[in-house]
């Protein structure tokens, strides 16, 4: 699955025209410019969909700069593909369904970059904040442990723009409600961006409970669950339930799919991010004092745009 990257012409000229200056060839640690320049590089001209703000032509014609003959090179080779005409207005209202979820935005207007990623929910990058934000795209810092003496707190320093979150989780019914609603908010509370204007769409996938599992055993936490779960319209009320606790300010929708009794994964996705839990996300006193693995995975890493796609579109019950 290639990389949507909506390229403003000016910022790809700018990104390559005040790039650091190599004065060492030796090894670069992740968090020095020439090191994250090239990485930016990488993705600008490997498995990448370009989408340019100018035609074919004004293209051709500027293509005595170094970058456009790098970038021309690479579509020739057919490591990236160009589309010309293709990057939205974005002072004007522009319909964000139809932009791709992990789709960045590269943009030269230094000014205005907080507030369109703030209005959208997703990831725009200046010429000015190119360093500011590369640990979004490209760190090492890819695992947490969640047990007694730690909580979901601990991923608000992955804090990133999102319009969008599943929670893949078979078990998150399994404890009693002053459990879930804990983990639950926590949870949120450390992903969700505080300053996002728009709906964010959040998508829960689990098992609904039961008063006994598929073996006949009973569910010794069903009374908690009863009054939402054993009702007809039991979707539209597990829906309710979980905004209320987490909407506060933030303009939220959840859509709650029900999954099979044979998944076992425990995910949760957003828009650049891919995290994975042990456990789960909703854990109880056992599964604090055990501790839980928790793997951040970061979409420019190999394979897991894919892994990503490949969840999100994972058919569900009807």
């Amino acid at each position: 699955m290639r990389y949507s990257l909506y390229c403003e012409y000016n910022f790809l000229t700018g990104f390559y025209d005040n790039r650091p200056i190599i004065k060492d060839e030796g090894i670069f640690s992740e968090d020095t410019q020439i090191y994250m320049w090239k990485k930016y590089c990488d993705l600008f001209l490997k498995n990448s969909n370009l989408y340019l703000n100018i035609c074919v032509e004004d293209f051709i014609n500027k293509s005595n700069h170094p970058f456009v003959k790098m970038i021309m090179k690479k579509k020739t080779e057919g490591s990236i593909k160009l589309k010309f005409d293709r990057f939205p207005q974005l002072f004007k209202d522009f319909d964000i369904d139809q932009i791709q979820k992990h789709a960045i935005f590269f943009i030269s207007d230094n000014e205005n970059c907080e507030q369109l990623q703030n209005n959208y929910g997703m990831l725009f990058i200046s010429n000015d904040d190119l360093y500011r934000k590369a640990s979004i795209l490209f760190s090492d810092d890819t695992f947490r442990k969640i047990d007694n003496n730690t909580d979901w707190n601990i991923l608000k320093q992955f804090g990133h723009p999102c319009n969008f979150i599943l929670l893949i989780d078979n078990f998150i019914f399994s404890n009693e409600k002053s459990i879930f609603e804990k983990d639950f908010k926590m949870l949120f509370d450390s992903l969700l961006p505080q300053k996002h204007k728009r709906c964010i769409s959040i998508t829960i996938r689990a098992k609904r409970p039961s008063a006994k599992d598929l073996s006949g055993k009973e569910n010794k936490h069903w009374k908690d669950w009863k009054e939402i779960f054993d009702d007809d319209d039991w979707k539209n009320k597990v829906e309710i339930y979980c905004e209320e606790i987490i909407k506060e300010k933030r303009p939220i929708k959840i859509k709650f799919q029900e999954i099979d009794n044979s998944e076992h994964d425990r995910h949760l996705i957003t828009n650049y991010y891919w995290f994975s839990s042990g456990y789960g996300f909703i854990l109880n006193h056992n599964q604090r004092a055990k501790g839980t693995d928790i793997h951040i995975h970061h979409i420019t890493q190999p394979y897991v745009l894919d892994r990503m796609d490949e969840l999100i579109n994972k058919k569900t019950k009807e």
